[in-house]
């Protein structure tokens, strides 16, 4: 009987070492932002509505996921060109200051202190007009 339990608690501590290994969304966004903070950015931008729309595990330490989000800037900040060219160099397309809508498949690693963002596709964007449509946005 006791070999049972033990060989159960050990199936049961893998079945949870696995599930581990996989970020969740909070995580994954927080990579984000946290590559966003190197970028010099974060003080102007702010990421909302994000959601991971696909993903799967590459390996034990990656993992890569089809995430989607907007992107604005933060309220009653004023955007100079050296922050909006910082913006533009991090998202590789022009950012609009009143939104714009990012579709991207983003590869994440875990490292010693959390899962980091390793790179990010080039996306598709979206920019919110004055008038509140989203148009396809390009350079």
């Amino acid at each position: 009987m006791k070999k049972i339990l033990v060989l159960l608690t050990t199936v049961a501590l893998l079945a949870l070492a696995a599930c581990a290994s996989k970020p969740n969304d909070d995580q994954i966004k927080a990579a984000l932002e946290d590559s966003m903070k190197t970028a010099g950015i974060s003080d102007y931008y702010v990421i909302k509505d994000f959601t991971k729309t696909n993903g799967f595990e590459k390996d034990a330490k990656t993992y890569i996921a089809d995430v989607s989000y907007i992107v604005a800037s933060k309220e009653g900040v004023k955007l100079s060109m050296p922050i909006i060219d910082k913006a533009s160099n991090f998202f590789k397309i022009l950012v609009v200051a009143k939104g714009m809508r990012v579709t991207e498949k983003i590869t994440i690693i875990k490292t010693e202190n959390g899962w980091s963002v390793d790179k990010r596709s080039d996306g598709k964007f979206q920019a919110l007009t004055s008038d509140g449509r989203w148009v396809e946005h390009t350079n």
